[in-house]
């Protein structure tokens, strides 16, 4: 492999710039070699594009399907919010039946020990 001599050179900013200047200095050399590399890269970041396109479309899919889950769960919102005051409703109704059915049972205990005691005033009295 043959080097030349490059006419032009980089400030070396770092390390890396001076392996930088080398490299212009080659492909100034030989610029059917820039070309080659730039059509390698070329062709790496076209196959890293077409691997990436069918990820890039399954996720977009993916957040489209999200999204049209989460908008009808929202239009369902009220359906359940309908549903749950219903829901309450009925326990309200439920509740003042039961204390209505307490009291009922209450003054019918009532009665009856009221009723056991006149009976029972009425067998002494007899006797």
């Amino acid at each position: 492999m043959k080097f030349y001599r490059c006419s032009f050179s980089f400030p070396p900013i770092a390390h890396f710039s001076s392996r930088c200047s080398l490299l212009m200095c080659i492909f100034v050399a030989r610029p059917h070699w820039l070309e080659m590399v730039l059509v390698s890269v070329l062709g790496v970041f076209m196959y890293i594009h077409m691997s990436l396109k069918p990820l890039r479309t399954e996720f977009d899919e993916k957040v489209q399907q999200s999204k049209d889950d989460a908008e009808d769960a929202l239009e369902k919102i009220p359906e359940i919010e309908a549903r749950i005051e219903q829901a309450e409703d009925k326990t309200r109704q439920a509740e003042q039946n039961l204390a209505g059915a307490e009291a009922d049972a209450i003054l019918a205990r009532d009665i009856a020990r009221e009723a056991e005691d006149i009976a029972k005033m009425a067998s002494d009295v007899s006797t």
